[in-house]
């Protein structure tokens, strides 16, 4: 294991040292890496495909450094560029604009990228598979960021593919359709990171071409899920995914002090015979995981199934609530389901650390610390109720509580926390027609002692309560920065993926946002709390008793 500020010694990577001979950075292939600052004992990295990222992609160190996103670009192209096979996704830089640009290839496993109008940057070398960053030809602040899968044989052509943009560039940290949020709320300020290196359709052969890139440096602890992509059909190919597994488990041993390994989840969309394939993969990982004595391998299988199936050869098969009706991805509970055993065997090895919490945390410009925005603990009750709006119940201090639609309901109050801490202030929704919503809100100067470069992370609290199928269907917190320069999603769900199915089984989740670094322009933030129940009959309720905007030390990459 190399020490922290020594070369990493991964394949495929190159130390690029300062005039003391420190690491400053390093390349992957020919693509620049930024590392960590942070001591990389805190550091959490999530190893896998779309069931482990955590976001929109997820949080891929050195590369979401605080900048903004457009998170919902979309590559389109005929040559497999961005359908999934070979370049999985790209996010264009938020300082860019909205106009989008093209993505190429030399059809020898290189990449380049022009925004809009602008000429076309050098080609990076891609072919290792992993996240890049590319740059655009003269424009600053115009690049991409891309994902690639690194098993997958490139184009063999030159091809272009179409980018576009949509929305608000935003830092995007946590899906709750994904484990990685659940892991990383139970777990609050235990580790300093939470990196998720998860590549939509990954095959284990494409997760050991680019996991050096993810342990460039060493991390606390690694996690691994992966081999659902796989789908092996034989007895070979069950051995040659063990194989592949068996060595990204040996790599993140070498840079790690834990590794926790999951295995396999259930898939109901898969055949009788890759399921018990699967099953193999897994058994003979726990053998392996066994031999080890800093890996961990620990299961969800069960509870993920239906309590009285023999097999998983349908849907129906599963556990309810657990999986999307894909029968491959997760549904929110399904996910908390999933991480639970991770969740359990990480309390075993640390002392939990819960994201500070304290009514009387203010900012103090003088000392740099504290809550930026007031009342971020929610006490109170003098708060503003919008024209009622389908509201009984009152508001905390300094904050505002509204309606977007017109039928929805909302109950507030403050309820008794079985953990002995401060009540809290719970949000009962429901009857919302599509798209209606609940918010809580409140409007955040900028403060003395906060400038341009600065970087500012939001945490947030939450518990799942009560709940009516179809349950809720929007779960947002957000910070907006004056009209949308700049914006901040720390968690979320997915429209037709809701909360469902929890009960007393909910846990408190303690998160905070990746790192945003303030923009000129910006004067104020909006913090925002959206709650909506799904149409037709869904009800719940969420409590809270955090909703804070801090100052955290930067810069955190170099």
């Amino acid at each position: 294991m190399t020490a922290p500020n020594t070369p990493p010694n991964s394949p495929g990577i190159t130390p690029l040292l300062d005039s003391n001979g420190q690491v400053k950075s390093a390349r992957y292939g020919s693509s620049p890496i930024l590392l960590p600052l942070a001591n990389p004992r805190r550091r959490a990295v999530f190893i896998g495909d779309s069931l482990t990222y955590g976001g929109a992609p997820g949080r891929a160190s050195g590369f979401f450094d605080g900048r903004m996103w457009y998170g919902n670009a979309t590559s389109i192209t005929t040559t497999n560029l961005g359908g999934g096979n070979w370049v999985v996704y790209g996010l264009v830089e938020g300082s860019a604009g909205t106009a989008g640009g093209t993505l190429q290839t030399d059809g020898a496993g290189r990449l380049q990228w022009k925004y809009s109008t602008d000429s076309y940057g050098p080609y990076v070398d891609v072919s290792q598979g992993g996240f890049f960053y590319l740059s655009s030809g003269t424009l600053a602040n115009s690049g991409i960021f891309v994902a690639v899968r690194g098993a997958t044989t490139p184009p063999a052509v030159t091809g272009t593919g179409a980018v576009t943009n949509n929305g608000v560039p935003l830092i995007s940290d946590y899906n709750l359709l994904g484990y990685v949020p659940w892991v990383a709320g139970a777990l609050g300020d235990t580790f300093s990171d939470y990196e998720s290196y998860g590549i939509t359709g990954a095959f284990t052969a494409d997760i050991l071409k680019f996991i050096p890139q993810a342990l460039a440096t060493d991390a606390e602890a690694v996690f691994v899920l992966c081999g659902v992509n796989d789908g092996p059909l034989t007895g070979a190919a069950v051995v040659s995914t063990v194989n592949n597994i068996k060595q990204i488990i040996d790599i993140a041993r070498a840079k790690a002090r834990r590794v926790y390994v999951q295995d396999i989840f259930p898939n109901p969309s898969a055949s009788a015979t890759a399921q018990k394939c699967l099953q193999q993969v897994s058994a003979l990982v726990r053998d392996y995981c066994r031999t080890k004595s800093n890996v961990r391998f620990v299961s969800a299988y069960d509870k993920m199934c239906a309590p009285n199936a023999s097999t998983m050869a349908t849907y129906t098969d599963a556990r309810i609530g657990v999986f999307n009706t894909d029968g491959l991805h997760l549904m929110p509970y399904g996910a908390w389901e999933a991480a639970r055993p991770i969740v359990a065997a990480v309390t075993q090895d640390y002392q939990i650390e819960p994201i500070r919490l304290s009514t009387l945390d203010v900012w103090d410009s003088t000392a740099q610390t504290g809550s930026l925005n007031l009342n971020p603990t929610l006490r109170g009750t003098a708060g503003t109720v919008t024209g009622g709006v389908g509201i009984t119940g009152t508001c905390p201090d300094s904050w505002t509580l509204n309606r977007s639609g017109a039928t929805q309901t909302c109950t507030t109050s403050f309820d008794t926390a079985s953990d002995g801490g401060i009540d809290w202030f719970s949000m009962s929704v429901a009857g919302a027609t599509s798209g209606d919503y609940h918010e809580l809100s409140q409007s955040v100067p900028i403060p003395t002692g906060i400038s341009v470069g600065d970087y500012l992370s939001i945490a947030f609290e939450f518990m799942v309560g009560s709940l009516t199928a179809p349950g809720i269907s929007t779960m947002q917190v957000q910070a907006n920065g004056s009209s949308n320069i700049q914006a901040s999603y720390p968690v979320q769900l997915n429209s037709g993926r809701g909360l469902n199915t929890f009960t007393t089984e909910s846990p408190v989740l303690h998160l905070r946002s990746e790192p945003m670094k303030l923009l000129s322009g910006v004067t104020s933030f909006t913090l925002r709390l959206r709650i909506g129940a799904a149409a037709s009959g869904g009800a719940g309720k969420i409590s809270i008793r955090k909703l804070r905007m801090d100052k955290v030390p930067g810069p955190i990459y170099p």
